[in-house]
Order: C-alpha cells, then structure tokens, then sequence
C-alpha cells in the first residue's frame, strides 16, 4: 500500500490549475471563478495538510463546520466540534 500523496503549494498540479484559471479568464467568468474555486479549495487542503479525499476545514475548531458526515471532516468528533 502506498503512502497517501498531499498536495503541495507550488506543486504541478497547483500550478497547473493556476494556468487553467489564467487561461479562462479570457474564456468566461463562470469558468474563471470556477477554476479559482478549485484553486482556493487546493490551497486550503495543502496549508491544512489534508488529503484531496477528506474535507478541509477553515471553520475554528470551537465553532465546527456545516460538512456532512459523509465528507469525512476532521474538525468534527462524533458529531461536536473538536
């Protein structure tokens, strides 16, 4: 079983998504804001140092988050916030 890659600020696939939101700017804004979603989304689960497969969380710890369950959130212990 191989170790779980994180993402990474300054890594290809960052930057690769910065390129693809640069390029859309001239496309359409609908594309541009979503490619700067993702982006933003890519930022925070590399600054957080979690897994592209788990929710990553900016809400403080003593407030929790609204994810559902299902995304498999860390700020969340059975239900209250950490």
């Amino acid at each position: 079983m191989s170790a779980v890659q994180l993402p990474r600020r300054g890594d290809h696939f960052e930057r690769w998504l910065k390129d693809r939101r640069d390029t859309a700017r001239q496309q359409s804004r609908e594309r541009y804001e979503a490619y700067d979603q993702l982006l933003d989304d890519y930022r925070l689960h590399a600054d957080t140092g979690t897994p592209l497969t788990r929710h990553a969380c900016e809400a403080p710890p003593a407030t929790g988050c609204e994810a559902p369950p299902a995304t498999g959130c860390d700020c969340i212990e059975n239900g209250e916030p950490r």
